[in-house]
């Protein structure tokens, strides 16, 4: 196995899914993930919104940094 494609929501199970990708470049497989692009728009009000915007920034710039690097 050389190149997995994951589709997940990077908020939920965020610990596992930083692991895999932790684990998946350990042993030099390529990984795609997908999801969505902005998920904070379903939020019920502006302050939860805004707090699920600013953690999906950090944690999708970690998985960026874990599949390119």
């Amino acid at each position: 196995m050389r190149e997995v494609i994951v589709i997940a929501h990077p908020l939920y199970d965020t610990v596992k899914l930083l692991r895999f990708l932790a684990d998946a470049k350990s042993r030099g497989i390529k990984v795609k993930v997908i999801y969505p692009e902005s998920p904070w728009l379903d939020s019920e009000d502006l302050e939860k919104a805004y707090i699920e915007y600013q953690s999906f920034r950090k944690v999708t710039k970690v998985i960026e940094d874990l599949v390119e690097g």
